[in-house]
């Protein structure tokens, strides 16, 4: 559970209410869900996990673009800008 880290958890139910806002998408609450170890509670810890890798990364703009971090496309640079860029 994530007691211990308040930030990630607030995250993770942020996440997870807005991906299962009601009964027909998750048949439990973000308390339960944490309680049971739910697959809906593992994923989005697992989103909240990845968004704070992707917030805390740096992301540095060059000529075409913003680069994002590597680790998101195979170990190479991806740049987002111009299609066809070097």
């Amino acid at each position: 559970m994530l007691q211990h880290d308040t930030l990630l958890r607030a995250a993770a139910r942020a996440i997870y209410d807005a991906c299962y806002p009601g009964d027909e998408w998750a048949p439990l609450g973000f308390e339960d869900a944490e309680r049971y170890a739910t697959v809906h509670y593992r994923q989005a810890v697992g989103a909240a996990i990845e968004a704070r890798a992707v917030l805390a990364a740096p992301v540095q703009p060059d000529l075409f673009g913003m680069t994002t971090p590597e680790r998101f496309v195979g170990g190479q640079p991806k740049t987002i800008g111009m299609p066809g860029a070097l």
